[in-house]
């Protein structure tokens, strides 16, 4: 991680700014915390401007150093493997739960892992499909295994670990995604997002009714062309209105 951000720091361009006010060698030789300030004062003396929402802040991300710096220090952070500011807290504690005892990395056992995955999530054992996503996840960073771990999580009932992956799926660039798999990723997170809003604290009775609305909201997504296309452990929930039905309205369906 301290590599990479220093090897974006020595590509800054001339005339960017960002090398006179961030020190060459910054990100190996600081403590985190301390080049995450750093970073932040940066970013707000280079862009005083206000960026409307997080789609205006990454369509500037290729002509501003600043703002990648500071993106990727972020995303580290929520995944536990950086400092993190107290709103990002809570997000770092559910990165270091779901990478914690996964042992070394093993790039070479990456489709082992999500085979297992796949195998898992059919049998029921979605915290195991969990915990088999995070690790293949270490391995390579994709926009449809992000999806898939947020609905993995979805079904085990972790309802804020499943927003956290569903939001990193969302921090991809976006030029990765094709049009149904970023609209697919989209309806996942309003959804899971009104849920978390709507139930707060949730007890073991109100797990176990989520587990059959996630049941009756999901749907098959059509196979999109192009690189990137929902894989078979992700299925789109539908839009938020079936929230509101009546318990004996929801009919359980096996699988997504």
């Amino acid at each position: 991680m301290r590599a990479r951000l220093d090897a974006v720091l020595e590509r800054a361009p001339v005339g960017t700014g960002v090398r006179s006010l961030l020190p060459r060698g910054l990100y190996t030789s600081a403590d985190p915390l301390t080049a995450l300030e750093q970073t932040e004062r940066a970013v707000e003396l280079l862009h005083p401007e206000y960026f409307p929402s997080p789609w205006a802040v990454l369509e500037e991300v290729d002509r501003s150093p600043a703002l990648e710096l500071l993106i990727l220090q972020s995303i580290a952070g929520r995944q536990g493997r950086w400092a993190v500011r107290e709103a990002e807290v809570k997000d770092a504690k559910i990165g270091r739960d779901l990478l914690r005892g996964l042992g070394p990395i093993d790039p070479l056992g990456a489709r082992a892992k999500l085979e297992g995955a796949k195998a898992a999530y059919f049998a029921g054992s979605y915290l195991e499909a969990s915990r088999l996503l995070a690790d293949a996840d270490r391995c390579e960073r994709t926009i449809d295994g992000s999806i898939q771990l947020a609905v993995a999580l979805w079904r085990a009932g972790s309802i804020d670990a499943a927003v956290w992956a569903i939001r990193v799926a969302l921090l991809e660039d976006l030029d990765r995604y094709d049009l149904r798999t970023l609209l697919h990723a989209h309806r996942i997170e309003s959804s899971l997002r009104l849920l978390h809003e709507q139930h707060g604290e949730f007890g073991a009775g109100e797990l176990g009714r989520m587990a059959l609305l996630a049941e009756d909201l999901a749907r098959p997504v059509p196979r999109a062309r192009g690189p990137s296309s929902a894989g078979p452990l992700a299925r789109s929930p539908s839009s938020a209105a079936p929230l509101v039905r009546r318990r004996s309205s929801i009919t359980p369906r096996r699988g997504l």
